[in-house]
């Protein structure tokens, strides 16, 4: 455990936006939860037993009740969300819609909690869809050849949504297409995975046809097979003007098992295709896809390897304002893991935090077998992508894979330090500095930050993007006791997250700040 300790001062004193001001971390929580090995010093709680369980999950609809707005199924709950002025929360997700004439459709539903919904747009008078919102290119009525070799004809599964420079929505999802060697789909078929880029002009009402963007390193096979192959199941943030968008690539049958991989893209091109870079051999140098006839577009794994997690797949990265770090967490054969990263590359080796029921060696993804899948962290109140030090954890469960439905669920997380041990105890007298806010926050424009001074010092206040990086000086030299405001202009920030850092003498207290998109 002291090794763990040394290595994460290690971090803090090389990541200056890292630095806390005094106060004893919180005692990691007391339930009769499963708790996870320490992350880079911080572990994860689930209210489950140690057999994985469930005891405390919620099941979020019922679907074919008047409340599931049109749903049958959501087939694996790919999803994606966007916090709205008013608080509120657009959820896309994807389903089977309208009696089950389209499967693997996307839908926007809302809400304010993650416990109750309502329909989006395109709904009728009870609220039942009278069309999905993003749908996969092959239906009935345009069945042809032309049609099965789109990417995205039998799937669309929305993974993020952002507001492009234009005004424009665009989605990030993942697109599936089963067409092989002349064959029309069939529920034998395997399907070749790409992620694709929708464009919507009505706020995310309706979509335009998506084009693909990042595909894995082989080339669609001639001939049908059994499996999923491709860059499969993204999960995407913004961060430090970019996107990055994991997902995993399941290589052809005999190339090796599924890996964990990263491509970004700046933010200034929308995400269009061209714009993305895999992540390979230590830097953003491969295309996000296929050259052509021939040619490849590697990439490199970016999650390390530890006994006891195979086929790692679904991830889904967050920002911890908590733990000022990003937390990937993704699904494995033998359960949920989650690591964390101070630059969205460099990963810490992960640890399981839920096993799957009985046997820890369970073979999930196999008909039958129960799954629990595509996890997705979410503290309600905060913007998307971001995370507290509790919340929901929003997951699709079946109680036998390969058979619809499954249904949307969620339970509770918490993220604690491995050891009460950590920091400074709480001083009685007046702290040297305080940031005693910064408002609005998120914001998006006029921006106002307060700070006290016990005494008169020479004050440096800055703010800082997840890398450590200055990008704006706020205040500086020497300044008098009391209560002061520093403003800046946030809609001369890139969109992203942000850590506002005041250092008066020896001194430092730090706040992250959100610039909204």
């Amino acid at each position: 455990m002291a090794r763990l300790w040394r290595a994460l001062v290690v971090v803090l004193l090389a990541w200056p936006v890292w630095a806390q001001g005094g106060g004893a971390r919180v005692p990691p929580l007391a339930s009769s939860g499963t708790t996870s090995p320490p992350v880079g010093g911080v572990t994860i709680t689930l209210d489950v037993t140690p057999a994985g369980v469930d005891t405390v999950p919620v099941q979020l609809m019922a679907f074919g009740a008047p409340g599931a707005m049109g749903l049958s199924a959501v087939p694996d709950m790919h999803t994606t969300m966007m916090r709205q002025t008013d608080g509120s929360y657009r959820l896309w997700i994807a389903g089977r819609f309208l009696d089950d004439s389209i499967e693997g459709a996307t839908g926007l539903i809302t809400t304010s909690d993650f416990r109750t919904f309502a329909p989006g747009p395109l709904t009728d008078t009870t609220g039942k869809k009278v069309a999905p919102d993003l749908v996969p290119t092959c239906r009935a009525a345009t069945e042809s050849t032309a049609c099965w070799n789109n990417f995205d004809a039998v799937y669309t599964g929305a993974n993020l949504v952002w507001t492009g420079t234009d005004g424009d929505l665009r989605m990030l999802y993942h697109g599936a297409c089963a067409y092989f060697g002349g064959l029309p789909p069939d529920s034998s078929t395997a399907t070749w995975c790409q992620v694709g880029v929708a464009r919507s002009s009505d706020g995310g009402v309706s979509w335009g046809a998506g084009t693909p963007v990042i595909s894995g390193s082989d080339a669609k096979p001639t001939t049908d097979l059994v499996g999923i192959f491709g860059a499969v199941e993204p999960g995407a943030i913004v961060a430090n003007g970019c996107l990055y968008c994991f997902y995993t690539y399941f290589p052809l049958p005999g190339e090796g098992p599924p890996q964990i991989q990263v491509a970004c893209a700046p933010l200034s091109g929308n995400g269009a295709a061209g714009t993305w870079t895999k992540y390979d051999g230590g830097s953003f140098s491969q295309p996000g896809l296929l050259g052509g006839s021939g040619t490849t577009s590697l990439g490199s794994p970016i999650v390390p390897t530890v006994s006891g997690c195979t086929r790692p797949a679904q991830p889904w990265p967050v920002y911890s304002s908590f733990l000022h770090a990003w937390v990937l967490v993704f699904v494995a054969r033998e359960g949920w893991f989650f690591t964390t990263s101070t630059d969205l590359v460099t990963w810490n080796a992960p640890a399981r935090f839920f096993p799957f029921p009985g046997d820890s060696a369970l073979s999930n993804f196999t008909n039958g077998d129960p799954t629990y899948e595509n996890v997705t962290l979410v503290t309600p109140g905060e913007p998307e992508g971001v995370i507290g030090q509790t919340g929901i954890v929003l997951y699709a469960y079946t109680s036998s894979w390969g058979h619809n439905p499954h249904m949307p669920w969620s339970r509770p997380f918490r993220f604690d330090y491995a050891s009460e041990a950590v920091g400074p105890a709480v001083a009685a007298a007046q702290p040297a500095v305080a940031l005693r806010g910064i408002a609005p926050n998120p914001g998006g424009g006029e921006t106002t930050v307060t700070y006290a001074l016990a005494r008169p010092a020479a004050v440096d206040l800055a703010l800082y993007d997840l890398q450590g990086r200055r990008v704006r000086t706020l205040a500086g030299g020497s300044t008098g006791a009391g209560v002061h405001a520093a403003r800046f202009d946030a809609r001369t920030l890139a969109p992203g997250v942000y850590v506002c850092r005041l250092a008066a003498d020896a001194a430092v207290a730090a706040r992250r700040f959100v610039r909204l998109r």
